[in-house]
């Protein structure tokens, strides 16, 4: 059973590595928010003023398309900059699915900066400062963005292996009396083991968090059959007792190197679960969403655990497997957000009961409106929209 253990274990890793080598469509969107940001902070960097103020009201790390356009806006003189923001936003509709971290590198580092034909702003902005510093730079800490999102998304991975072997150590499989261990099986399982694990190795050679204790496993593995299989060939017809004999053997040999790899990958995963600076305990049924789709509809991919400021707009709180009700929070940053554009932040999913006026400054919700999770959206039902009223 423990042997088996390793196979599963092994396995797991290798589809959550492959997996991990693949960039979703979130991350994709990560990252292209965080070029807008940057390109958008080097075309200002010659008006000092707004250039501080951007700086300081839209931080590259947390601030999305509508917080940039919200800030150009309102400066009033930028509608070269605001098209440059607007391009590269259309980025994000050439996402495609299984594309590897090296491709998406590639195109937001070099591609969208070179082809003159499908990314004519992109492609002025770079040649106007094709001998500036400061565009390298950008380039260097676009690498350096995208490397750490990245990453972000392995930690993750090896979170959902950790979930894995957790239910596959409260529910192990059944096997019967005769179990996988008679003469023919036992080559299949033990090979099958073999190359899972060395598998795993290859795919986190790199040096991720517990490579060395798969090599170890591997090493032990492959010097066992080379034993196993020479006591087997000298006496092919060796009788059950002496099979069950040398499976005795084989599962103590590994006892303690499976409880080490076990241990290790829950370590280290735990390790890169946790972050790097102290904040709130964020409960799962809580969650924040930005501005909805305008048929009264919020993308998944866009839902966030932990309040961001200027950019979460509708707390919802999860009643059901697909159910959550939501409000606006009552945070001033996002009543003042969702004030900006009232036509496109509010109405397609709430029902003001009084008129909105230039002077409005708070939104309560008098009654929390209603969303269902239906594929990939949360959808609101014009009959389920939140009530609000509008203060001074």
């Amino acid at each position: 059973m423990k042997i088996k253990t390793v196979f599963i274990a092994a396995m797991l890793a290798v589809s959550g590595f492959t997996q991990a080598q693949q960039v979703s469509k979130e991350v994709f969107e990560k990252a292209v928010n965080f070029l807008n940001c940057k390109t958008v902070e080097l075309s200002l960097k010659e008006d000092t003023p707004n250039f501080q103020k951007y700086r300081k009201k839209c931080p590259c790390n947390e601030s999305g398309y509508a917080r940039v356009k919200f800030f150009l806006d309102s400066v009033g003189k930028y509608s070269a900059t605001i098209a440059l923001l607007d391009e590269i936003e259309s980025l994000k509709k050439s996402f495609k699915k299984d594309w590897k971290q090296d491709e998406v590198v590639t195109l937001l580092c070099e591609t969208i900066f070179t082809d003159n034909t499908k990314y004519q702003k992109l492609f002025a902005f770079a040649d106007k400062r094709k001998n500036n510093p400061a565009f390298e730079t950008l380039k260097r800490e676009l690498k350096a963005e995208l490397k750490k999102i990245f990453d972000e998304q392995v930690k993750v991975s090896i979170i959902e292996i950790k979930e894995k072997l957790k239910a596959l150590e409260e529910k192990p499989p059944k096997v019967e009396e005769k179990g996988w261990f008679n003469e023919f099986t036992f080559h299949i399982d033990v090979f099958s083991i073999l190359i899972a694990v060395i598998l795993a190795s290859i795919i986190v050679c790199g040096g991720l968090y517990f490579s060395k204790e798969i090599k170890k496993v591997s090493k032990e593995v492959s010097d066992k059959i080379n034993d196993l299989q020479g006591k087997i060939s000298k006496n092919p017809d060796g009788s059950s007792s002496e099979i069950n004999n040398l499976k005795k053997e084989l599962e103590g040999q590994f006892k303690e190197e499976i409880s080490s790899l076990r241990d290790e990958i829950v370590k280290k995963s735990s390790q890169a679960a946790k972050p790097k600076y102290e904040q709130p305990e964020v409960k799962t049924e809580i969650f924040f969403l930005s501005t909805p789709n305008s048929d009264g509809s919020f993308n998944v991919s866009s839902v966030s655990l932990a309040y961001k400021e200027g950019t979460s707009i509708y707390k919802f709180t999860k009643v059901g497997n697909n159910r959550a009700e939501f409000r606006i929070d009552d945070k001033e940053a996002s009543v003042e957000f969702a004030l900006t554009y009232p036509d496109k932040n509010i109405d397609p999913v709430c029902e003001a009961l009084n008129a909105v006026n230039s002077t409005a400054k708070q939104i309560t919700t008098v009654e929390p409106g209603k969303a269902e999770l239906v594929n990939d959206k949360w959808v609101v039902n014009k009959n389920h929209k939140a009530k609000i009223r509008y203060g001074i």
